[in-house]
């Protein structure tokens, strides 16, 4: 990435180190992927209306389990941490993220089962933001929700908690 002074701004609260971040949309995204190969992204969210009008839509059509854990979920029923569902971390949107505990929650049907190698690639980005990653399975969410919302409320408190529970 070549800067030139007429291109930077000022640093990005959004990131460790106050890396410069350069004007305009296409601007972030080159300095996105900076970060992410230096591993030093916090949070980003892109001004991108496109980005923000399919995660309105994934909270209107959320599926069962999606909304069955939601119900658990909201009003700081878990410990008191507070949840969003369908949020926005660099360029990816997570199920439901705890910002106070650091934990993104995914909820897996079985077309995950065929798209392991991307499901890692972006826990690996989520962990390198400071997330640490639960996966559930749709199935288990529906057969046993109490077991799922209690296996979340103990990953907020124990940080070695992370990966498909």
């Amino acid at each position: 990435l070549h800067l030139n002074q007429e291109m930077l701004c000022r640093p990005s609260p959004f990131i460790w180190g106050g890396a410069p971040v350069l004007r305009g949309w296409r601007g972030h995204v080159d300095a996105l992927q900076s970060c992410i190969s230096h591993h030093i992204i916090a949070e980003f969210s892109l001004p991108n209306p496109g980005m923000l009008r399919h995660v309105r839509d994934l909270r209107h059509d959320q599926t069962d389990p999606e909304r069955l854990l939601w119900s658990r979920l909201r009003r700081r029923q878990v410990g008191g941490f507070k949840f969003r569902r369908q949020h926005q971390i660099g360029l990816y949107i997570c199920d439901f993220t705890s910002l106070d505990g650091r934990l993104v929650i995914e909820l897996d049907g079985s077309q995950h089962l065929e798209r392991t190698a991307y499901d890692e690639r972006r826990d690996g980005f989520l962990r390198s933001a400071g997330y640490r990653v639960l996966r559930f399975w749709n199935g288990d969410v529906q057969a046993e929700l109490d077991a799922v919302v209690d296996t979340i409320l103990a990953a907020l408190h124990r940080p070695e908690m992370d990966g498909r529970l």
